[in-house]
């Protein structure tokens, strides 16, 4: 619906903040969602809070006694899992001081004449379970929730000529061998407009807690908190993901035997786990990345991995620099 019947989806929502809109239905035990513009395909961010989705504000706020300042990062959707309800805002940013990769969006405000993709947290659009000798291509893959594409205990598996837009992660593999990825590419949900800070994801702990729910959090006083906290959910954190083993599994064999060749892998938090015997990754553009660009993980005793250039790398800057 949102994506060919996108007037008929949305309705404007008079109790939320100027420009939001709320789904016309309810979408019930969805868990999370993720989203796109389906036009250009450039993510959309994924609030943790309602409350920086209907913000003004759009620096990151220091800290004061009643919390942390909400802080508005462009357009995005809402979850509320209580009602069911996508609430969606599109307000355009407003950023003076950006760096120049940083860009402003001042696309259309209304989301009934703009078409979207938005998936749910268990949406998987390509499972590969076992399959053997299988190839793809000449494809576009997207509508991922947490993972867009899945390999599992598949062996001679090609990807040619395929783009992923990846949900939280792009290709996730387990046990999986002899696999080519070659003239493809991974791209992230990153937005010309987002900065690396807001879709950092921390863990609550006494330096990392929610300061909008801190009286259900806390009985008392809350802690010195620092000047992390989470804002975005979900958007995705890596371009591709081989797994290990988990202790409870009765078989495990490990990725084995692959290729990732002529490929870009872009607009993640992190680009590329690589891990697992016999990996070869070269001649690859990995670019616009929030933090780790290549995460060379430790393989299995007895597994050899190598990267070979050219490679192309860059970080994204905090939205915290800004004054």
């Amino acid at each position: 619906m949102f994506q060919t019947s996108s007037f008929k989806a949305w309705k404007p929502y008079a109790k939320g903040a100027p420009g939001e809109y709320i789904s016309s239905v309810q979408y019930k035990n969805i868990r999370d969602i993720v989203g796109r513009f389906a036009d250009s395909n450039i993510g959309l961010q994924s609030y943790w809070h309602f409350e920086d989705l209907r913000s003004s504000n759009e620096l990151w706020g220091k800290q004061e006694a009643a919390g942390d300042l909400p802080v508005y990062c462009g357009p995005g959707i809402w979850y509320d899992r209580v009602e069911g309800y996508i609430h969606v805002r599109l307000t355009h940013t407003n950023l003076q001081q950006a760096p120049p990769q940083v860009v402003n969006y001042l696309g259309m405000t209304d989301p009934r004449n703009v078409p979207m993709v938005i998936a749910p947290f268990g949406s998987v659009p390509l499972f590969v379970d076992g399959a053997q000798y299988v190839r793809f291509h000449d494809l576009v893959i997207r509508g991922g929730g947490h993972d867009c594409v899945i390999l599992q205990t598949a062996s001679n598996i090609e990807f040619s000529k395929v783009i992923i837009f990846a949900g939280t992660y792009g290709l996730r593999a387990r046990s999986t061998g002899y696999l080519r990825f070659t003239d493809s590419a991974v791209y992230g949900m990153f937005a010309p407009w987002g900065f690396r800070d807001e879709n950092s994801l921390f863990t609550y702990t006494p330096r990392y807690y929610d300061p909008f729910l801190r009286d259900a959090v806390y009985n008392g006083n809350p802690p010195q908190i620092g000047e992390e906290r989470n804002v975005a959910r979900l958007v995705t954190h890596a371009a591709v993901v081989p797994e290990g083993s988990f202790p409870f599994e009765v078989f495990y064999r490990p990725n084995h035997d692959w290729e990732i060749a002529y490929s870009e892998f872009t607009d993640g938090h992190d680009g590329v786990y690589l891990t697992g015997k016999n990996i070869r990754f070269h001649h690859n553009w990995v670019d616009n990345n929030n933090d780790d660009a290549i995460y060379v993980c430790s393989p299995p005793q007895g597994c050899v991995s190598s990267m070979t250039g050219p490679l192309q790398t860059r970080q994204m800057q905090n939205r915290s620099d800004l004054q």
